[in-house]
Parts: structure tokens; C-alpha cells; sequence
């Protein structure tokens, strides 16, 4: 009697799950198409917006650790650029700020396993099956800063919980605990990324920048994470972009005034 009513059950459910799919899958591709066009349109009034444009140009992000390769295609989406104003020792220098949505493709690995058992099901019958690899698409916002000076490597990370209850500690030691706390430190070079991360840069990053990822790289800044705040005039992931673009600025200003001497 119960495999009976197990197998009604069955019978029953089993289409009812298949249409239940079916219709959340649809909707889900509905509202991805739908927020695609929000964003554009928003896209295109934020780049109408005085002293913002397009970003010049996205090569070599990818050589940034706080942005993720992915397992296939990455790339950069939503860029907007503007130029702002540094006042040094009393003489103005133009640094370009830019602010995007980063994106990869990762294999989902649960499939890999879904494959190697079908393959070896497949084959034990004398029989070829062809399957299809999945992948699974990521992001993350960031912020570039573009500065006509060379800034020593280094990659200030958000510390862990044990980090910042100040139990334990890895990385470069500055002399703020607030910063040590909030943050890990790696550099190649620690002479030049104590000079870098002065008592000030300490003091802005542990201030506004907790829980996000800074990266020097020669002449450029990365601030990879989610801002605090957001344009509610702008739709969605656009509706971040002037908050990056401003954080950014902010940064750009923090920077020690002894960098820029190594300006030409």
C-alpha cells in the first residue's frame, strides 16, 4: 500500500516540481533582462553627469590580486571615470579615479563530479555521453586611482575575527592597533610600505575603509569591496558607482605627501 502511494505521490509531484522550475527559471531570466536595461539606462545618465566619462581604459586589471580571474572570461562592466584635483605642497596634480563592476566565470564544482560519474556510468555500458561544463558568474565593485607617481607594491587585506579581536595577528605591524585590527599587510618591501601607510593613510583606511581590500601596484590604487552608502537617483549596482568615485578621491587625498615627490 505505501509503494502505492509513494508512486501517486510520484506521478503527482514530479510535473508539478518540473513547472515550478520551469516558471522560477523564467522569471529569473526575465529579471536579469530587465535589470540589464535599468542598469544601462542608468549607466548612461551617470556618464551624462559633468566631469564623468567613460575609463579610459581596463588592460591589465587582471593583474590585481583583489580581483578573482575566474576559471574562464573576467572582465570589468559599468566603468565610469572622472578626473579630480590633489592639492601638493600648494600645486594642483590631476589623478584619474574610476569606479566598476569586476566580473569572472567559475566552474562550478559540483559538476565535475556530476560529469566524472556519468562518463564512468556511460562507459561501463560501452557508451559515449557528451556533457556540458557550468560555470557560475561572480562580482565585486572596485574603485582605480591613477596617480603620475610609482607607489610601492603592497596589499592591505580586511584582518580575520580572531584578527581583530587582537589575539592573533599576521602580516606588517604599523603603529595604529585601530589599522592592525581592521587590517593584514603584505609588501615586499616593508621600509617602503611603512612610508606608504603613514599615521594618516593608517587613520583614513581604519576610518572609512574597513572591510574592503586596497592594493598598491606601481602607479596605480585598487579599493576592491561595497561602499557605505549609495545614489538612490541611480539603479541598482550603477548607484554605487559616484560613492566609489568618491571614496576614491578621498584616498587619492590621504596619500603621503612624500609620494608625490618621487613625481618627475
Amino acid at each position: 500500500m505505501l509503494d502505492l502511494i509513494d508512486g501517486v505521490l510520484d506521478v503527482i509531484f514530479h510535473p508539478i516540481a518540473l513547472i515550478v522550475l520551469v516558471v522560477a527559471g523564467a522569471a529569473a531570466w526575465v529579471w536579469s533582462v530587465y535589470d540589464e536595461q535599468l542598469c544601462r539606462q542608468a549607466h548612461r545618465k551617470l556618464l551624462a553627469r559633468p566631469n564623468v566619462g567613460p575609463m579610459p581604459a581596463t588592460m591589465g586589471l587582471a593583474e590585481f590580486e583583489s580581483l578573482p580571474r575566474g576559471d574562464r572570461n573576467n572582465g570589468a562592466r559599468w566603468a565610469v571615470s572622472q578626473q579630480c584635483r590633489i592639492d601638493v605642497a600648494g600645486e594642483p596634480v590631476e589623478v584619474t579615479v574610476s569606479a566598476f563592476e569586476w566580473w569572472w566565470e567559475t566552474r562550478d564544482r559540483h559538476n565535475d563530479r556530476r560529469r566524472r560519474r556519468n562518463a564512468l556510468f556511460h562507459l561501463a555500458r560501452g557508451r559515449t555521453h557528451a556533457t556540458f561544463q557550468t560555470y557560475t558568474t561572480s562580482t565585486r565593485l572596485a574603485a582605480l586611482i591613477e596617480v603620475p607617481i610609482e607607489v610601492p607594491d603592497l596589499l592591505c587585506k580586511p584582518t580575520s575575527v580572531v584578527g581583530r579581536a587582537g589575539i592573533a595577528r599576521r602580516g606588517l605591524q604599523l603603529e595604529s592597533d585601530e589599522f592592525n585590527r581592521a587590517f593584514v599587510v603584505h609588501a615586499d618591501n616593508e621600509v617602503e610600505a611603512v612610508r606608504a601607510l603613514d599615521a594618516d593613510m593608517q587613520a583614513t583606511l581604519a576610518r572609512h575603509f574597513q572591510g574592503r581590500t586596497v592594493e598598491f601596484r606601481r602607479g596605480r590604487i585598487l579599493i576592491a569591496g561595497e561602499p557605505d552608502h549609495s545614489d538612490g537617483s541611480l539603479h541598482g549596482t550603477i548607484g554605487r558607482m559616484p560613492a566609489l568615485l568618491l571614496d576614491a578621491t578621498r584616498f587619492a587625498r590621504a596619500l603621503p605627501g612624500h609620494l608625490w615627490g618621487a613625481s618627475p
